[in-house]
C-alpha cells in the first residue's frame, strides 16, 4: 500500500495520524473526503467518499491483493 500512499499525497491527501486503519487519508480541502483501508472480520474493507462527499462507499475483499487492485482502480478513475 506504499505506492497508494504516494499517489494520495500527490492528489493532495494527508495521512490520518491517529488511525488504526491499514491506510487512512483525508483531502486537504475537505477532511470528510477520506480514503480508508481496514480489516473487518478478517476481510479487507476499502472505503472512499463518493463525488458529492456526503456518502462513503465501502466494499469488502477476501485478500489484500484484491483490496490493492481495487484501490488502484479507484485512485485512477475516481479520486
Amino acid at each position: 500500500m506504499l505506492g497508494h500512499e504516494k499517489i494520495l499525497i500527490q492528489k493532495n491527501y494527508y495521512p490520518v495520524t491517529n488511525s488504526s486503519n491499514l491506510l487512512s487519508f483525508y483531502h486537504k480541502d475537505d477532511p470528510d473526503r477520506q480514503v480508508n483501508v481496514s480489516v473487518v472480520d478478517n476481510k479487507y474493507k476499502v472505503s472512499f467518499a463518493l463525488s458529492d462527499n456526503a456518502v462513503h462507499y465501502a466494499t469488502y475483499f477476501d485478500t489484500q491483493l484484491q483490496a490493492n487492485e481495487y484501490l488502484d482502480y479507484i485512485l485512477k478513475t475516481h479520486i
